[in-house]
């Protein structure tokens, strides 16, 4: 998945080191871009609960995410989540 992340984005492997989670391929929405940073992979937040709801309850679902995946700093190319179809300004 990592190469097709890679080719979908325009981004090659030998330019930046994508950070990918197993398990999570089809929620990857794409790539982010941000100025004087390397770029970064962006998922879906709501299809990643729902991929960690085939596993456990929603609240297990969500308390894993909030310390495993969100909560988790592996560097500067750690991945970010979007929330989507949610009214963030009000």
């Amino acid at each position: 998945m990592k190469e097709e992340v890679e080719e979908i984005a325009g981004f090659s492997g030998e330019d930046y080191d994508l950070l990918i989670m197993d398990g999570f391929d089809d929620c990857i929405e794409g790539v982010v871009e941000r100025f004087g940073q390397t770029p970064i992979v962006c998922y879906n937040k709501q299809k990643v609960l729902s991929v960690l709801e085939e596993e456990m309850t929603p609240d297990e679902a969500h308390e894993w995410f909030e310390f495993n995946q969100i909560g988790a700093w592996v560097g500067d190319s750690t991945p970010c989540f979007i929330t989507q179809g949610e009214k963030i300004c009000k």
